[in-house]
């Protein structure tokens, strides 16, 4: 067992690695879905400001699993602490970052010591091998996505938690593998105790993403291949049946119950529909995880080169595909080679392929892939490799590696320092894809470059004209410039692929109000209203309508109180009040 002061060391070591791959991250702004989920969060503003405690607590209630509450306690905590100010938002991150990276080396070194068995028993492979494993995990450029991207933190805090209750677990069992058959009362309260604070951390898991889902399947691996190598897992079931009928029924049969019936049911977490499933199905979006869990996830792992933020890639719809059978032929060259090997690398890639499952299986996401989905997968790849290399002799080529990788995921993090460089990078190694010059078109706007927002509009319309978002985007920035007739055109078209929506309503009603077809205004307004009833500005437009130009103040007065009921804190109801007030005088 290492001492005190070894394990402090060890935790430097990887404290001061981490650092030099995300010091530079400190200062990174929000960056897109961040602003309008953080900085605009009314439940956040409403809780800490106001006190208004109802609402908050409704929708981030922790029994509502699928708004992740306990993540978004932790958003809350900086946002009291903070505000807007993103260095508290980011030290977060890169603790929990930090935490993470000293759980896989405690891991690794418990899952060694389940493998005792001729270098592996010595102390210095004990500490060396975990540490690598550790440190090439906390520098590797893929993970920057999770770390540096405010709200990617659900990858890593879930991870966190993840970790936490896996580690529970195995020390709960250890205490079986160390007593043998002398087993006593004590023992058994230290496998109940470990397994009910493995069991509470699932619980808060399912709170922030539900990746925890793959924990069972990761357990069960790890019962069979490392409880104990050396015997077959019908003699490992034989010899120990007291314990696997607890773990079994009792363990696994709670975390399923958990994944399958909690989560908003029917079927839990399976029931789980994201637009994937209109777009792919769920054939498509399987088979398209099959291709690129070789092309873009191992790739990118082992190859951490030309990383980006919204990579083009294409779904698969045919199980007669080239690259398909491809894939396939890789995932299965890796295993027959770690099947060759040992237990601990067949372990170590069932962890990367469990812990994938969720997110790249059969429930359909928007994203075909994103690189924040490689955080907890990665863990195997990382244990798989760190015992490949761990050798006394590859020491300078282990130091080399952990120096490149931080290097590289420095220099990656430098991407990030604003949405416009974030955007062209994504720009640049998409430039076939609609949505990252629409993102780069909002970013430019956002300063003041409008004649850069309005060609990258049009660039992502030409890429893909059926798609609604950049016609609205191009409408709202044309009227913003002054061309009324423009804006409503476009968003014209956006309507035609989106008809409900209501933000495009509102703004061609209120280019009808600027032109004084207020018949008109009103008309298209309440159809607005119809196909959003909470939006707030568009009864706002419509009290402006009837005050000033119908001059029909009765109604007037309905809107506005209808727009003061659904934003009480917009800043524009002080106006309103005040026409309110002079109208009842």
């Amino acid at each position: 067992m290492p001492s005190l002061k070894k394990y402090l060391f060890t935790i430097l070591i990887i404290f001061f690695v981490c650092l030099l791959s995300y010091f530079n991250t400190l200062k990174v702004p929000f960056q897109f879905d961040g602003v309008s989920f953080i900085q605009k969060n009314k439940h956040f503003s409403g809780l800490l400001e106001k006190g208004e405690s109802e609402a908050f607590w409704k929708e981030y209630s922790p029994t509502n699993i699928n708004n992740r509450p306990f993540l978004n306690y932790s958003f809350t905590v900086n946002y009291f602490l903070g505000k807007d100010e993103t260095f508290g938002y980011h030290l977060v991150n890169l603790g929990i970052h930090i935490l993470v990276s000293i759980f896989i080396f405690l891991i690794v070194r418990k899952v060694l010591l389940f493998n005792k068995s001729g270098e592996n028993s010595g102390i210095p492979y004990l500490t060396r091998m975990p540490l690598l494993a550790s440190l090439v995990f906390a520098s590797h450029p893929i993970q920057t996505q999770a770390i540096t991207y405010i709200m990617s933190r659900s990858a890593s805090l879930c991870t966190l938690t993840y970790l936490a209750s896996f580690y529970c677990f195995v020390l709960g069992l250890e205490t079986f593998k160390k007593k043998g058959s002398h087993i006593t009362f004590k023992n058994w309260t230290a496998l109940i105790g470990w397994g009910m604070l493995s069991l509470i951390l699932i619980r808060l898991g399912l709170g922030i993403k539900l990746i925890i889902a793959s924990i069972p399947m990761v357990m069960f691996s790890f019962l069979i291949l490392q409880y104990n190598p050396q015997k077959d897992f019908k003699d490992i079931f034989n010899e120990n049946k007291p314990l696997f009928s607890i773990v079994l029924t009792f363990f696994f049969g709670w975390v399923l119950f958990q994944f399958i019936f909690v989560p908003g049911g029917p079927f839990g977490v399976f029931a789980i529909n994201d637009f994937g499933l209109e777009i792919y199905g769920r054939g498509g979006y399987f088979l398209s995880q099959i291709k690129w869990l070789s092309f873009y996830y191992l790739n990118k792992w082992f190859f951490p080169i030309n990383l980006n933020l919204d990579p083009d890639v294409s779904p698969v719809f045919s199980v007669w595909n080239l690259d398909l059978f491809a894939s396939l032929l890789i995932i299965f060259l890796i295993f027959w080679f770690v099947l060759k090997q040992n237990r601990l690398l067949i372990f170590s890639f069932c962890w990367f392929l469990f812990c994938l499952a969720p997110e790249s299986s059969f429930i359909p996401l928007l994203d075909l892939v994103s690189e924040h989905r490689l955080y907890l997968p990665g863990i195997g790849l990382t244990m798989l490799v760190a015992m490949l290399i761990a050798k006394r002799s590859l020491f300078a080529v282990q130091i080399l590696l952990i120096l490149l990788l931080a290097v590289n995921t420095s220099l990656r993090n430098t991407d990030w320092f604003s949405e416009t460089t974030l955007w062209r990078d994504a720009v640049n190694k998409s430039p076939n894809k609609s949505r990252p010059f629409s993102n780069l078109a909002r970013a430019l706007i956002l300063e003041n470059n409008l004649q850069g927002g309005l060609k990258n509009y049009q660039k992502a319309i030409l890429l893909d004209s059926t798609y609604y978002e950049p016609h609205h985007n191009l409408g709202n920035l044309y009227i913003s410039m002054g061309n009324c007739k423009k804006g409503i055109e476009s968003h014209l078209t956006a309507l035609l692929y989106k008809p409900e929506l209501a933000e495009s309503l509102l703004s061609i009603g209120t280019c009808y109000r600027k032109q004084g077809k207020y018949k008109e205004a009103t008309n298209i307004l309440k159809k607005a209203i119809e196909a959003d009833p909470n939006l707030a500005d568009t009864y706002k437009e419509l009290g402006t309508v009837y005050y000033f130009h119908l001059k029909d103040p009765q109604s007037a007065k309905f809107f506005f109180q209808q727009a003061i009921r659904i934003d009480p804190a917009n800043p524009d109801n002080a106006m309103i009040n005040n026409i309110l007030s002079s109208y009842q005088n």
